[in-house]
């Protein structure tokens, strides 16, 4: 309730008192913003909120923040770059990481500096783990080479051409799965 007051009815001050309580209360703290990511009536708040969440002690906080990135699924993710930059360099991208690919994935703008800190990011939390089928970012990493392929597609900054080409290029690398079926997909179109 105090989230929910400090979001929508202009009370601060409980969302102070909430971020300084017990671990419970910053769960549903966190559980509540991240719903609310897209429809607080104070957006500065919500996000500044999420900002100190995703760095919070316990783990079970920072899984909680990362379930924003479905609420942000289909909408435009410009307005968000610097919270989502933010998000990609935190301590809770771990638990976000798969459901803020695919976000990103269907975002109806240009996200390909995002697509370049996530895939980035991505790679050096889980190394050789990505080649790897037996383990979780093995399941995701066909994201990567997909969202990598559309980074390429929406840039024309060279610097950001040559980051994402080096991921592409780690990724064959490594030897994972789907990545060649990207390259001749893009390659076709």
């Amino acid at each position: 309730m105090a989230a929910f007051a400090a979001l929508q009815w202009g009370r601060p001050a409980l969302m102070e008192r909430a971020l300084a309580s017990d671990v419970e209360v910053r769960v549903g703290l966190a559980e509540v913003c991240a719903e609310r990511v897209d429809r607080s009536a104070d957006s500065e708040l919500v996000l500044s909120t999420l900002r100190h969440l995703m760095h919070d002690e316990d783990d079970e906080v920072r899984k909680k923040v990362g379930t924003l990135a479905g609420h942000l699924r289909g909408g435009a993710l410009r307005p968000y770059t610097e919270f989502l930059a933010d998000l990609i360099a935190s301590p809770s991208y771990v638990h976000t990481a798969p459901q803020l690919l695919i976000t990103l994935q269907e975002a109806p703008d240009k996200v390909d500096d995002l697509i370049d800190l996530a895939a980035h990011h991505f790679l050096n939390i889980h190394g050789e783990d990505v080649a790897d089928i037996r383990a979780g970012a093995a399941g995701h990493a066909h994201y990567i080479s997909d969202l990598v392929v559309r980074g390429l597609a929406q840039t024309r900054d060279r610097q950001r051409i040559t980051a994402l080409l080096d991921i592409l290029d780690r990724l064959l690398e490594l030897g994972v799965y789907g990545v060649d079926r990207a390259v001749d997909g893009a390659v076709r179109n």
